[in-house]
C-alpha cells in the first residue's frame, strides 16, 4: 500500500541524510504513482476523483517538542516498519477489497462520507 513511499524513504535513511533536513518532513507525489488503496484515501479525504497529473503534498510541520537525534531516528524506523509491514499485509488482497474495507472505514468514523465509485 505505502511501498513507492516507504522504499523512498529508507533509500533517504539509509543514505545518511541529515534527520534535520527541511525536505526531509515533505513528501510530494504525482497522484497516477500513488498505489491504488493510497490513491482511494486520498480521493475520500478531498471528496474527488483526483487526475493522473495533480500532485499530492504532505508535510509535517515542526512541532514544539519535537524528538530530537536517535529519539527521532527510531521513531522514523518504527513507524517506516510499520507501514511496510501494513503494504505486505495488502500486496495479495484485491483492490476492490481493500476499497470496500477503505468504505466501510471512512463510513464508521465520518457518517456522512459518501464513497465516490
Amino acid at each position: 500500500m505505502f511501498g513507492l513511499w516507504t522504499r523512498r524513504r529508507i533509500e533517504c535513511m539509509e543514505s545518511g541524510r541529515s534527520a534535520e533536513s527541511s525536505m526531509d518532513n515533505v513528501v510530494v507525489r504525482k497522484v497516477k504513482d500513488l498505489e491504488r488503496p493510497v490513491r482511494t484515501w486520498v480521493c475520500s479525504l478531498f471528496g474527488r476523483e483526483l487526475s493522473d497529473d495533480e500532485e499530492v503534498a504532505v508535510a509535517l510541520p515542526e512541532a514544539g517538542g519535537r524528538k530530537v537525534g536517535e529519539e527521532r531516528s527510531a521513531g522514523r524506523r518504527k513507524l517506516l516498519e510499520a507501514m511496510q509491514r501494513l503494504s505486505d499485509r495488502f500486496k495479495d488482497v484485491p483492490d476492490a477489497d481493500v476499497e470496500r474495507v477503505l468504505d466501510e472505514a471512512m463510513k464508521a468514523a465520518r457518517p456522512s462520507y459518501e464513497s465516490m465509485r
